[in-house]
């Protein structure tokens, strides 16, 4: 939770007659002749090969055609120039086609003696020039094998071998990039300072030195520029460029309903009611007391400052407004143009009205209030706020007057929505108040689908999105997937990182396996096929052989698979089924030669794996053969009844018995 305390509020409603209201820290610039100034940064190609960002603050009155920075060598066809001509901008240079590119000159003219960001891109083959953020014209090629490396000096003011288009006027905050930069990271880095740690940031002159003739290069390359044909005591001059610690931005064209604000470190300062000719507007913050204080009733109270950056038409009125966290009810608002004006001016007093409207004809460009504390509106609430639930803001009991942003006047509010929540408290003329900012999360979304029926032995798997804070299922489980089998209804409570809570159920339905009663072995005699399988009412069949019926006949031995399909639901059987010996064995034959019964035939064994024994009543053995083929037929041997031992070779089980010979 985010508790702030505003005692005081100002509101300046300021009708803005000029271009751009612009402001600046306490900072230095360098002041270049337009004759022979210019500043040398050595050949050296810092990484730049097939894409470059040139970023600059620029300040001049000059109709003349000059170079802000360039590293080009129109010689050996290589290199980019940033350059104004008759007061437009452009980005320009060879990109090894053998061709020169530019991309074509800005719409607006930045020699009306105001600070002006400029950004040159070449981004694979389109090559691009954006003045205060805004893209103003650009040269689409065709051609992405760019190679922009040139062993030309780079230089700051001139073209360095042609020793000519030298530039006149002010420059502050050179960045150059190996890589194109966005619309929108132009934007967020144009009015703050850089982070020097980017590897991609290879040339970063802030131009803080103030004195001297060196000017440090702060990216990780870290070449410094040196001054050339240059007076350090005429080159350097107070900056007025726009640029602070942090800052905030909008560009729109429909500004209804939005605001741009920044939270500072004692203070809160927006803009509002913005009209849709404004292309853009930033807030910037200082966290340091301005260098320069004349004017301020009592410079010790002043601990920070904002500066504005408009773009878009003149003449369009907006309000400012700047909230103390903790102020006294005789704070003063200050107001100056850019850094090298003086004296701040007081333009609001809070003693005297809590909104003070003020008209002007010129640009209100700093602004910063003095400061007194007196205590504190403490608001207690959540941080974060779950879409769809409700919490409640509350403050300390307190006397006066008690307003709410939403209108409630009490103790405490319910809230259902995040936001920024503000509370004043009016007192014997003196108001406080504090804010708190609430974000709101919207719940993960969980859906475990519609209820489901599945087969029995089936595995369903359920799973909810990855990354969150916590999981609960019925199950006990706590990872985001799990997998079911039993019928049941399975829910799932799923924290993500906000603390939010969501929760969804199903229904598993299984079906149940129906009775299939189909031994797992069956025995079979050879010769003599089995019938196997058994009908189940409503179902559909498939066996390994190919067959479809409930039942089939087999008198081959080994596995049969068969497959039951029921109400979508498949169930796979199996049967083996084994070879058996069933001998069917004889006991008459009527060897007469008319071809029935005249041999001795045993059935139902498979051929050659009975040995034979055939003794006649006497028990002398009138037949051997250790693998019989059924064709004793008795012959030379007088009727009557014999007896025989039959051995199977397979089983080693042994058969005996007699049999009659009839003649």
């Amino acid at each position: 939770m985010k508790t702030t305390l505003l005692p005081c509020f100002f509101f300046l409603f300021i009708l803005l007659s000029t271009l751009h209201a612009y402001a600046q820290g306490p900072r230095y610039a360098l002041k270049l002749d337009g004759y022979d100034d210019y500043v040398e940064l050595s050949t050296s190609d810092r990484g730049v090969s097939q894409n470059i960002t040139v970023e600059a603050w620029i300040k001049t009155s000059s109709t003349k055609y000059h170079w802000v920075l360039g590293k080009y060598d129109r010689y050996n066809e290589s290199g980019y120039h940033l350059i104004i001509k008759y007061g437009k901008a452009a980005f320009a240079g060879r990109d090894g086609s053998g061709n020169y590119r530019n991309s074509g000159y800005s719409t607006t003219n930045v020699n009306d003696n105001n600070w002006h960001h400029l950004a040159g891109i070449c981004n694979n083959g389109i090559w691009q020039i954006y003045v205060d953020g805004v893209l103003q014209n650009q040269l689409a090629t065709g051609y992405t094998n760019t190679d922009l490396k040139s062993n030309a000096m780079m230089a700051i003011g001139k073209d360095y071998l042609a020793d000519n288009e030298n530039y006149n006027g002010q420059v502050e905050e050179i960045k150059v990039w190996k890589r194109a930069l966005s619309a929108e990271e132009i934007r967020q880095g144009m009015c703050q300072f850089a982070k020097p740690t980017s590897t991609d940031l290879v040339v970063y002159l802030k131009f803080d030195e103030g004195a001297g003739s060196v000017v440090k290069d702060h990216s990780s390359i870290g070449i410094s520029g040196t001054f050339r044909n240059m007076n350090p005591a005429t080159a350097w001059t107070t900056s007025g460029a726009p640029i602070g610690d942090k800052s905030t931005y909008i560009y729109t064209n429909n500004w209804q309903g939005k605001k741009v604000e920044l939270d500072g470190s004692n203070s809160v300062f927006a803009a509002s009611g913005l009209n849709n000719t404004t292309q853009g507007f930033h807030i910037y913050h200082t966290s340091s007391a301005p260098n320069a204080v004349a004017g301020i009733s009592d410079p010790s109270q002043v601990k920070e400052y904002y500066g504005i950056f408009k773009v878009g038409d003149e003449g369009n009125e907006y309000k400012l407004a700047l909230t103390q966290k903790e102020a006294s009810c005789t704070s003063t608002l200050y107001n100056r143009l850019d850094n090298a004006s003086l004296p701040w001016i007081p333009i609001a007093d809070t003693a005297q009205a809590a909104v003070l409207k003020y008209t002007a004809s010129q640009n209100y460009g700093e602004f910063a209030a003095t400061s007194q504390g007196i205590g504190a509106v403490v608001i207690t609430g959540p941080a974060t706020l779950c879409t769809g639930s409700q919490a409640t803001l509350s403050i300390p009991a307190a006397d006066g007057q008690i307003v709410w942003s939403n209108g409630a006047t009490g103790k405490s509010i319910p809230i259902t929505t995040g936001g920024r929540y503000s509370v004043s408290v009016t007192a014997g003329g003196c108001t406080s108040a504090g804010f708190i900012d609430v974000a709101e999360a919207a719940p993960a979304v969980v859906n475990l689908g519609e209820d489901k029926v599945v087969c029995a032995g089936e595995v369903l798997t359920l799973t909810v999105p990855a990354g969150m804070a916590a999981y609960k299922w019925s199950t006990g489980a706590t990872s985001p997937t799990i997998s079911a089998t039993a019928a049941g209804t399975y829910w799932v409570e799923v924290t993500n990182t906000a603390g939010c809570v969501s929760r969804d159920e199903m229904t598993l339905t299984v079906r149940p396996e129906p009775d299939i009663n189909l031994p797992a072995q069956v025995a079979v005699c050879y010769g003599q096929p089995v019938e196997i399988g058994t009908a189940v009412a409503g179902a559909a069949y498939k066996w390994s052989s190919g067959q479809t019926t409930a039942t089939i006949r087999v008198g081959t031995p080994g596995i049969y698979e068969v497959v039951y399909t029921l109400n979508g639901c498949s169930y796979s059987k199996a049967v083996e089924v084994i070879a058996d010996e069933c001998p069917e064995i004889p006991n008459i034959i009527t060897p007469n030669g008319d071809g029935k019964n005249d041999t001795f035939v045993v059935l139902g064994v498979e051929p050659g794996t009975l040995s034979i024994e055939i003794m006649n009543r006497w028990g002398k053995p009138v037949y051997q053969h250790g693998h019989y083929d059924n064709n004793w037929s008795a012959a030379g041997m007088a009727a009557g009844v014999y007896y025989y031992q039959l051995t199977s070779s397979r089983t080693d089980k042994v058969y005996k018995g007699w049999l009659e010979v009839l003649r």
